[in-house]
């Protein structure tokens, strides 16, 4: 059975950026996709800014809601 080696986590909340890092950590191309400016929505700015820049190679894409699937 093949293993995903890339994956698209919806949300950037608590639980979604754990998540990412998990599969980040099992080697996979992570790619968080959120609605709103920021990951942490309960964070302020500057604090969710530290995240976006220490995403540690997990592809952020901000402002840009899920479509479809």
């Amino acid at each position: 059975m093949q293993h995903p080696t890339r994956v698209a986590v919806c949300g950037g909340g608590f639980i979604g950026l754990e998540i990412a890092e998990q599969l980040k950590n099992r080697s996979m191309a992570v790619h968080v996709i959120e609605a709103m400016e920021q990951v942490m929505a309960p964070l302020d700015p500057e604090m969710a800014q530290y995240l976006h820049e220490e995403a540690k190679g997990i592809q952020l894409h901000i402002s840009d809601p899920v479509a479809a699937f």
